[in-house]
């Protein structure tokens, strides 16, 4: 009996893991591609809806979405994902969008500055002599360096082998971090015509 319900359960956990991925503490599914594409563009507020509509009202939603905010957003969007496809690809072949960096690059651009350092939290020195080059390769994070209101803030990726860099999602407790992609969803996404926007989705939810 119970290895009979081992059999029905791993199924179930490998069919999650192919249908959602994580971010920020969040379930993205990665079944919808443009909502997995969208995600880290999106007001909560719409993703919220979004996920509340039927596939009809998706539909809608995406046309609307692009309807009401400037053409140089979806050249930029564009742009960006075209590069996101060729430079992400190595992390997920099928959806490179769906990964942590990619979904940063989307939203912010590239980074004034990419560093790479140990992690020393995960071992000692001791420890560097005694591994090979593969085990310090899996304990290195990558940062990723934004100048903002003559500052900087920092997003680290910790590699996950064989070829993932997870993002840390401790740096969303820095509200600078925070208010840094506030802005640019407004200053690279931002919403034309906000009260029509809304009032027309307002039809969607009403059905």
């Amino acid at each position: 009996m119970k290895s009979k319900g081992l059999n029905y359960l791993i199924p179930l956990i490998l069919l999650s893991s192919f249908f959602f991925t994580n971010c920020k503490g969040k379930l993205i599914p990665t079944g919808d591609i443009w909502f997995a594409k969208h995600y880290i563009i999106m007001q909560d507020w719409e993703r919220d809806l979004y996920k509340s509509l039927s596939e009809e009202g998706r539909l809608k939603f995406q046309q609307l979405f692009w309807q009401f905010r400037s053409p140089k957003s979806l050249e930029l969007f564009e742009k960006r994902m075209n590069t996101i496809e060729t430079q992400f690809k190595k992390e997920n072949y099928s959806q490179p969008w769906n990964t942590d960096r990619a979904r940063i690059f989307l939203l912010n651009g590239s980074p004034s500055h990419i560093g790479y350092s140990e992690s020393s939290s995960w071992f000692t020195p001791q420890d560097r002599l005694e591994k090979d080059n593969e085990d310090i390769q899996s304990r290195m994070i990558e940062v990723w360096d934004y100048s903002f209101e003559g500052g900087t803030v920092k997003y680290e990726f910790f590699f996950n082998p064989p070829n993932e860099w997870r993002l840390n999602s401790n740096v969303y407790r820095d509200p600078f971090l925070k208010e840094f992609e506030r802005r640019n969803k407004e200053r690279f996404f931002g919403i034309l015509k906000k009260e029509e926007y809304e009032k027309e989705l307002e039809k969607l939810r009403k059905g």
